[in-house]
């Protein structure tokens, strides 16, 4: 009678254990789950910005006179157009203080 009450006592606690380990293993799933999603996130931005990601590398033939810019299929093209279609570069213009001396004399600061 005491040995099967013991056996009895020793299932209860093995099976105690066992639903512990169980908990366990769920919260360790739950939790690699998580991070599996995270990461698919990740992955998914960074796709995102690499596809929005656009880099001038190489030489680039420029005119010495006119500073166009020969393209990869040998047409010439103004510099803006070329770089604006090859980065996220925005342009503006305006007049550096030598252009404005050379050409427009009469305008003075």
């Amino acid at each position: 009678m005491k040995k099967e009450k013991k056996t009895k006592e020793q299932s209860i606690k093995k099976m105690a254990q066992m639903q512990q380990r169980i908990a366990e293993l769920e919260k360790a799933a739950s939790e690699r789950q998580r991070v599996e999603t995270e990461r698919e996130n990740l992955i998914m931005e960074l796709k995102k910005a690499l596809s929005e990601i656009k880099t001038l590398s190489g030489l680039l033939p420029i005119c010495a006179h006119c500073k166009k810019i020969r393209n990869d299929k040998g047409y010439w093209e103004q510099i803006e157009g070329y770089i604006k279609e090859r980065s996220m570069a925005e342009f503006s213009h305006g007049i550096c203080p030598e252009c404005t001396e050379k050409y427009y004399p009469d305008h003075r600061k």
